[in-house]
């Protein structure tokens, strides 16, 4: 059974200025040479992360990732979403209505359609 290995960016392997420094990108180019695969779990969207899986070199491996806390599994080259677990219009309506209400912010993605990803952040 082959080995696979879950990283996250922010507080993982990203640093202060939110860039992979040099040393974190070798070891995770390194220990994919030895057959280990490397994929992302992370609450970014794919917009976020697939400059980051290019630099990482995650398309010549894996090519997989966990995106947007889970909501959806990904390429990291193409967007390409499946095992995708989106809330109703109707749950989404009710969770907005319940936090506005408590001046809660919230982040909100919309699946527009394959490829577009609409992102607001509602105060």
């Amino acid at each position: 059974m082959g080995k696979i290995v879950y990283l996250d960016l922010d507080g993982t392997i990203l640093n202060s200025r939110k860039e992979i420094g040099p040393v974190t990108k070798q070891a995770i180019i390194e220990i994919q040479k030895q057959g280990i695969k490397v994929a992302f779990a992370t609450g970014r969207n794919f917009e976020e992360i697939k400059t980051f899986a290019k630099i990482l070199e995650l398309d010549k491996n894996l090519n997989y990732a966990i995106c947007s806390n889970g909501a959806y599994i990904t390429t990291t080259d193409v967007f390409n979403p499946f095992n995708l677990n989106l809330i109703t219009v109707f749950a989404a309506k009710k969770v907005y209505e319940l936090l506005t209400a408590k001046q809660i912010p919230i982040y909100i993605s919309s699946y527009l359609n394959q490829g577009f990803i609409l992102q607001t952040i509602i105060l």
